[in-house]
């Protein structure tokens, strides 16, 4: 007997859309609804009316209590993000909300209208709270930036010291169309060294880059020559420079790989050297035998061709004005020059044949020396 007071109590937030009914009493017989259940509580996601009835003795003591429940409504918030000119840097953040709420950025608390807030990209969370009721929303909002602004380079390398080293420059990334800045440097004819350039795109982004140009050095031989004294006593020796290392030598008696002959006898010997990057090299060098009258006057003249330039090299008594001639194996001159002061006399080679004569005579045109290549 007697009488107490309760009531249906509610837990959870209001906004969560999620809350249980509590009853204040643990009755024999509970119903939530009209609907028989064993349970003390009941969980609740729709907004509507719910009715908690108590019994007792078969029913001869009921109590029943009632509970609307309403849903706090969305909790909207308009997002505003100016997106910034680069990638990487700042744009700029603002925010509408509803004048009840306060909303957290950052760690901090802000204004429902908020803007100009300097912010990076990404993604960031706004949580909106509703100072009546204290529910608490958060929202994720995801801030877009432009794509990285990027630069490909396809770069061609110089394989020998005539060739031209070349690159062809892409952009991508960041805002369409692009504007490459080579700095005076030609992109199809790149000089050896580092090579500066930049890219810009529509928005004014800019990358800096470079290329780093090796061009090889030309392929050189240095010659060393022991000639023929006792018979088949002479050899040659090829000290070879510049290029792309490894280097193949290829001789006209057939031998491969080998950069030095010897037991050799006068005659004419001739080599093809090729480095790691197809580069050509070709070379001649006649060998004379010391024991003969001609190899007097032979063995005190001599001539080197390289890529860039002929070298001819002359007795110490020699004085006055010579004359050098280069001839095709045709008899046609490809060259000729007078030649004064003292040896070596070192001169260019322009585009001169591959193989020919060399003729050295003074100035009535007797022959000092001849040399076939």
């Amino acid at each position: 007997e007697g009488s107490a007071e309760a009531h249906l109590e509610l837990e959870g937030v209001l906004c969560e859309d999620e809350a249980t009914l509590v009853s204040p009493f643990e009755a024999p017989v509970i119903r939530w609804n009209g609907v028989l259940s064993d349970s003390l509580t009941l969980q609740i996601d729709t907004a509507g009316t719910y009715v908690l009835q108590c019994e007792w003795m078969g029913g001869l003591f009921v109590w029943t209590d009632t509970l609307v429940y309403e849903l706090e409504p969305p909790h909207e918030i308009t997002v505003e993000w100016s997106e910034p000119s680069c990638f990487g840097e700042n744009g700029v953040l603002g925010w509408s909300a509803d004048s009840s709420f306060a909303v957290e950025f950052s760690g901090e608390l802000w204004e429902s209208q908020t803007s100009s807030i300097p912010w990076a990209a990404g993604e960031v969370v706004l949580t909106t709270t509703n100072l009546s009721s204290g529910c608490q929303v958060s929202h994720i909002v995801n801030l877009p930036e432009p794509s990285s602004l990027g630069l490909y380079l396809d770069y061609l390398p110089a394989a020998c010291a005539d060739d031209v080293a070349s690159v062809e420059a892409l952009g991508y990334g960041g805002t369409p169309s692009y504007l490459i800045n080579w700095f005076d440097a030609d992109p199809t004819n790149l000089q050896e060294g580092e090579v500066p350039l930049s890219l810009t795109d529509a928005q004014g982004c800019i990358i800096d880059s470079s290329i780093i140009v090796v061009i090889p050095d030309p392929l050189a031989a240095d010659v060393e020559l022991e000639n023929e004294a006792d018979g088949n006593d002479g050899s040659i020796a090829l000290q070879i420079s510049g290029g792309t290392p490894p280097y193949e030598t290829l001789w006209n008696t057939g031998t491969f790989g080998d950069t030095s002959l010897t037991g050799l006898s006068a005659g004419l010997y001739s080599w093809v050297i090729s480095d790691a990057h197809g580069c050509l090299l070709l070379g001649l060098q006649e060998l004379v035998n010391l024991g003969s009258d001609e190899s007097l006057v032979r063995r005190r003249w001599g001539w080197q061709m390289t890529d860039e330039q002929v070298v001819i090299w002359a007795p110490e008594d020699v004085s006055g004005q010579v004359v050098f001639q280069l001839h095709h194996l045709d008899g046609r001159l490809a060259m000729e020059t007078a030649l004064e002061g003292v040896a070596p006399w070192k001169l260019n080679r322009f585009d001169l044949p591959a193989h020919g004569s060399v003729r050295i005579m003074d100035v009535d045109g007797n022959p000092l020396f001849h040399s076939m290549y």
